[in-house]
């Protein structure tokens, strides 16, 4: 092996323990940033309680790559995302939020050398939402996907309204939940499909 060789096979190794070790810090920070928003996951098979000024709020995920946080209103709430689809109930203070930004870890396949990206997101309309009191409050589908390759590798994500699969969804898996509290959606755009959609499938 020529020397040129071995300093490429070193540096990749060093750059890969790096990306590591950046990876389990923004991790651990996580960890320690977690408590200080007002919002916590359930499963909503499990009793539970409402405060007066708190709502639920669904988060629904659809993603090409595990993401390692997502952050609301500029801290970290949600920690490895595993890649697909994913329905989480929490419990949140009721008023204004917004999606403020998220992190995740790539990976090059020919050195397995990782690194950690971080994205904010503009504090505009489209990402805030209101949670309400004793409601199910929906703000959209988050979809985070990826395009491009190594180390050209680029990400998009957005909300889209896709109130009437979670309504079908949170049906079937936690059918108490909707014989309680109503469904709203709650993001930023006016809606009108899910007071249709709802109105059918009571009728059926």
């Amino acid at each position: 092996m020529s020397f040129a060789s071995s300093a490429r096979n070193l540096h990749a190794r060093c750059v890969n323990r790096f990306q590591f070790l950046v990876r389990w810090l923004a991790i651990a920070q996580v960890f320690l940033l977690t408590g200080c928003i007002s919002i916590r996951l359930i499963d909503p098979n499990e009793p539970f309680e409402l405060a007066s000024d708190e709502g639920l709020l669904i988060l629904h995920t659809v993603t090409d790559l595990p993401i390692t946080s997502l952050e609301l209103d500029g801290q970290p709430f949600l920690q490895g995302v595993p890649t697909g689809t994913h329905f989480q109930v929490f419990i949140a203070k009721e008023g204004t939020h917004r999606f403020s930004g998220y992190r995740i870890v790539q990976r090059e396949e020919w050195s397995d050398a990782r690194w950690l990206t971080r994205q904010k997101l503009r504090d505009r309309p489209g990402w805030r939402f209101e949670v309400h009191a004793g409601k199910i409050n929906y703000p959209g589908q988050l979809v985070l996907r990826t395009y491009g390759s190594h180390r050209m590798q680029r990400t998009s994500i957005q909300l889209s309204n896709r109130a009437g699969l979670v309504y079908r969804h949170i049906r079937k898996k936690y059918p108490e939940l909707l014989d309680q509290y109503s469904l709203q959606f709650t993001g930023s755009t006016r809606d009108e499909f899910l007071d249709e959609f709802l109105a059918v499938e009571e009728s059926d």
